[in-house]
């Protein structure tokens, strides 16, 4: 089985590799989001967010969207659904 995402605070979280090119915009690639289960039920989740490299770290570059900037610790009383597929 197969992780398709994890639902928690209305917001959903689906693994994706980096480097993997979006056909609509020519020049970028999807966002990165590295899902990984640790012990107790708890997730860890690090992914890119727009909003943290525009304001924090000042705009953005090419390439940027494949490197992580933000990490979610959910544990099991915070997490909605989390669907698999075969």
């Amino acid at each position: 089985m197969k992780l398709k995402h994890i639902k928690a605070n209305g917001k959903y979280y689906r693994p994706q590799k980096a480097g993997v090119k979006n056909p609509v915009m020519r020049f970028s690639n999807y966002h990165v989001c590295k899902i990984k289960k640790l012990p107790f039920g708890r997730w860890r989740i690090d992914y890119f967010d727009e909003a943290v490299q525009f304001y924090n770290k000042g705009g953005y570059t090419w390439g940027d969207e494949d490197t992580p900037n933000q990490r979610v610790i959910l544990y099991p009383s915070g997490i909605d659904e989390i669907r698999y597929e075969l």
